[in-house]
């Protein structure tokens, strides 16, 4: 299974499965987050960004979950 792990500033990560990209952004069926994300943030991969939508506790959570990209 693929992942794709993108990270905050502050040591937050944000690790998707199975990721699906397209022009928007990226999307998966499944994410784990190590913190919780207290309202809608950017998190990085290498040059891309990408907006995470507020999740209100850490740990895996499956659903689909679309991140949209930032220029």
């Amino acid at each position: 299974m693929t992942t794709l792990t993108l990270k905050q500033g502050r040591g937050r990560e944000l690790t998707l499965f199975a990721p699906q990209f397209s022009e928007r952004g990226v999307s998966a069926s499944a994410v784990m987050v190590n913190a919780p994300i207290p309202r809608p943030l950017i998190f990085k991969h290498g040059t891309h960004k990408y907006r995470a939508p507020a999740i209100p506790r850490r740990g895996f959570f499956i659903g689909e979950i679309t991140l949209t990209r930032v220029d």
